[in-house]
């Protein structure tokens, strides 16, 4: 059995992305978790990151298609409620290939802290952004059909145990 919860916070996916899929939303038959597939080919910059994961988890429209825009939209969600959430990034070879290789360590570690801490933390507060303790999760694949290596920082992520 696939827990979201159980898998490490960003990891480096070995199987094929439908099974892993298909065995995930099969182990939480029942629980609310939102499992979304996007496409690093479309992510070579950051436009691509901002444009795939504002319409995979549709971002309201006054997302400003920056940074810290992009922090807030996917530390808030309640246009799209769920129990959890597990992003699967495919053709991971070819996200931010656009950019400095520094970009790549910066985003894997802004998904680790910004996004994923954020949601393993309860917050009670009395406020609009209070929110339960939810798993938050990313995948990395690389795509079987291209022999391009994966940035070093993808590479040295733990793999998701078959």
């Amino acid at each position: 059995m696939i827990s979201a919860a159980s898998l490490p916070p960003v990891s480096l996916l070995k199987t094929p992305v439908d099974t892993f899929v298909s065995q995930v939303i099969s182990d939480h038959n029942g629980e609310n978790l939102l499992v979304k597939v996007l496409d690093g080919r479309e992510m070579e910059d950051w436009r691509g990151v901002f444009k795939s994961f504002a319409e995979a988890f549709c971002f309201p429209d006054y997302f400003g298609n920056n940074l810290n825009a992009f922090i807030e939209c996917l530390g808030d969600l309640e246009w799209l409620p769920a129990g959890g959430y597990v992003v699967v990034l495919d053709s991971a070879e070819r996200l931010l290939v656009g950019l400095p290789p520094e970009d790549t360590k910066f985003f894997i570690d802004l998904l680790t802290t910004d996004v994923v801490e954020f949601w393993s933390d309860p917050m009670n507060h009395g406020e609009m952004r209070d929110h339960p303790s939810k798993p938050f999760r990313f995948l990395l694949h690389q795509s079987e059909m291209t022999g391009q290596p994966l940035h070093p920082a993808i590479a040295s992520l733990p793999t998701v145990p078959t």
